[in-house]
């Protein structure tokens, strides 16, 4: 499984290769790449290389506010000779840049940077030995950086481990970490963890299955499918189901809608559905209808009849909080008939709940709804507590509980 750590953030117009005067990690300018894995082995230091685009907002936050952070910059540079390789090229690329193209483009082709921020750590006499990816804060920084000066905790030392010892499960599960974090496949390392264990149904393989469990060939998503009670027992009743809708339809989304713009299923595909999936075949098939009409194709109207049948059907033993909100907000946009409308007021108290029993934004979905059925003031209490607990974006808010006063209508017609 690949995972990458991604930070939200706002960018602002600066050079990635221009740090404060003293503060901070000290790059190395004007040397090529050969001249300082030279000098870091005549100086026995680790390098330490950013590997980053001029497009990229993680790399631009990591530049900007946490390599000029002046404990990551002490710890680096007592540690490290620090490079920076610029992947991509553009027009504000200055002469330093351009004289650097060609090993810039040698250190892509030879590690194969797939993702951005990605940070590779040599050792002294010039070999790979760690490598992990996305933006983080300063701490977490220095944290993962660390991992890169011992053998125990090195990506690649763990790698050279692993391949003489398949059966050690620690060390499997170290791999399966360290791989996530360099944004490579730890399905190996999981595979080799499960031949190591008597039992995947404790709470912490639990975890582990949920997490490697991204397409229906994966080792995880067939032990889950094949043990679905023995799931449930510790994850709570349906969760398997759940799990196994979801990773069943994200797989075959595109094979069952293969001509654009329809909502025609192909028949060989759910004929495959219907054969590998004989318990969940029909609620995957029904809910791939819903999320068809609504995305791409915004068929509204035979959306609210496909979702409403859905619901009758399998709303039961429909229990993630998120789809709930979506379908309840959905209809209070677009449905025509009001008691599909009161349907998904019921919907919507039920997303109501568990982690999400404060959640903002499903109590406006919930605050709206009781408004379009008239209900003002009870759907101005909810929003008002909406209001209080939203962080951010209060302004919506205050502008849904003004109409509701108002009389003016929050829906479309």
């Amino acid at each position: 499984m690949k995972i990458i750590k991604l930070l939200l953030l706002i960018t602002l117009p600066f050079s990635v290769f221009a740090q404060h005067k003293d503060r901070g990690i000290q790059f190395v300018h004007n040397k090529s790449w050969s001249d300082i894995k030279k000098q870091a082995k005549k100086e026995k230091k680790y390098i330490f290389v950013d590997c980053f685009t001029t497009w990229c907002g993680p790399c631009k936050y990591m530049s900007r506010a946490i390599f000029t952070n002046d404990t990551v910059g002490k710890f680096m540079n007592e540690n490290f000779l620090s490079y920076k390789a610029q992947i991509d090229s553009s027009e504000k690329d200055n002469d330093e840049i351009k004289n650097s193209y060609a090993d810039f483009a040698l250190i892509n082709k030879e590690y194969d940077i797939q993702v951005y921020p990605t940070f590779l750590f040599f050792a002294p006499n010039g070999d790979l030995v760690h490598k992990f990816t996305g933006g983080m804060p300063a701490q977490e920084f220095i944290t993962a950086v660390k991992k890169s000066l011992s053998p125990e905790t090195q990506y690649y030392s763990l790698i050279k481990k692993f391949q003489a010892n398949k059966t050690d499960g620690s060390l499997s599960k170290k791999l399966m970490t360290a791989a996530a974090e360099a944004y490579d496949d730890a399905n190996p390392y999981f595979e080799a963890y499960v031949k190591t264990q008597k039992s995947m149904f404790t709470k912490e393989n639990i975890e582990y299955l949920k997490s490697y469990s991204e397409k229906t060939t994966d080792t995880a998503f067939k032990i889950i499918l094949n043990n679905q009670n023995r799931y449930d027992e510790i994850e709570g009743n349906g969760k398997s189901n759940e799990l196994i809708v979801s990773v069943v339809l994200n797989n075959y989304m595109r094979k069952l809608f293969r001509k654009k713009g329809s909502a025609e299923m192909d028949e060989e595909t759910t004929g495959e559905i219907r054969k590998n999936f004989p318990k969940q075949a029909g609620q995957v098939l029904a809910l791939a209808r819903v999320n068809i009409l609504a995305s791409p194709l915004e068929d509204w109207k035979n959306y609210e009849n496909a979702l409403t049948d859905y619901m009758k059907s399998y709303g039961g033993i429909t229990n993630n909080n998120a789809q709930l909100n979506e379908f309840s907000w959905n209809i209070f946009l677009h449905g025509e008939n009001d008691s599909n409308v009161k349907a998904a007021l019921s919907w919507s108290k039920k997303s109501l709940s568990g982690a999400d029993i404060d959640n903002p934004m499903y109590m406006d979905t919930y605050a709206n709804l009781l408004y379009r059925l008239g209900n003002v003031d009870e759907a101005i209490k909810w929003e008002t507590k909406a209001l209080d607990l939203e962080k951010e974006d209060k302004a919506s808010y205050q502008e849904t509980i003004k109409k509701m006063k108002t009389g003016e209508k929050t829906w479309k017609e």
